[in-house]
Order: C-alpha cells, then sequence, then structure tokens
C-alpha cells in the first residue's frame, strides 16, 4: 500500500497550533513534570485544568463543541487568578472578541477553540 500526502490540502493552521504544543511541552516543565488538576466548569464539552511546576502555573482550557460557550468555572479553582488579566493569555486559537465576564469567573470560548494562560508567581511576587 502506498500513501501519499496532499500537500495541497496542507493546513498551516493547524500546523502551527501544534508547533506551538509542542514547544510549549518542551519547554515548560509544568506539562512533563508538573501537578494536575482538572477544574470544573460549567460544559459537558469543555475540558479545562491546572498544570503547575515551581511556582509557574498554566490554566488550559479546550472547547470541544461546535459552539461557542460561556464557561464558568467553580470558584474553588481560583480561575479567576488567571483570566482577570489579558496579559496573562500566552495563547489562544479563537477569536480575539470573546471576553471575559465581569466576575472573573467565567470566560467565552470559541468553537473547537484552546486558551492557555501562564502565571509565574515568582515574578508576580517580584522574587529572582
Amino acid at each position: 500500500m502506498n500513501i501519499r500526502l496532499n500537500w495541497d490540502s496542507f493546513d498551516t493552521r493547524m500546523f502551527e497550533h501544534y508547533k506551538f504544543l509542542i514547544h510549549l511541552r518542551i519547554n515548560e516543565p509544568a506539562f512533563w513534570a508538573g501537578e494536575l488538576e482538572f477544574v470544573r466548569n460549567s460544559e459537558k464539552m469543555v475540558l479545562s485544568y491546572i498544570r503547575q511546576h515551581e511556582g509557574v502555573k498554566f490554566l488550559v482550557i479546550v472547547n470541544l463543541s461546535e459552539d461557542a460557550v460561556l464557561v464558568h468555572f467553580d470558584e474553588k479553582a481560583h480561575v479567576d487568578e488567571f483570566i482577570k488579566d489579558r496579559r496573562n493569555m500566552l495563547y489562544r486559537t479563537g477569536r480575539d472578541d470573546l471576553h471575559t465576564e465581569k466576575d472573573s469567573s467565567a470566560l467565552w470560548a470559541d468553537s473547537y477553540e484552546t486558551i492557555i494562560y501562564k502565571i509565574d508567581e515568582c515574578k508576580e511576587e517580584g522574587a529572582l
């Protein structure tokens, strides 16, 4: 069986998405040596979790639905510390006009969107 790759249908956007995720996985110890905590949210088709290692935390939100959704997070997870400041957003595949709700415990996620936030606690506290 001889299978040939159709380069005419090459999806550059998808390639760049996975290229970034692979780069993150290789270069951020939280993704291979850190703790994993799943975060409860209001949507059945949204996966959300926190990875952390040595003071660096990542909040990953993946909407597996074909619909844009307003995702509410469990207050116990302290997701607001990530999403209240857009400067913490490291990566987003969806539209930039979707926003965080005023109470900072909910945000809009576009269809099939991945959103990644990063907080470096050492920088926030002014430590080296």
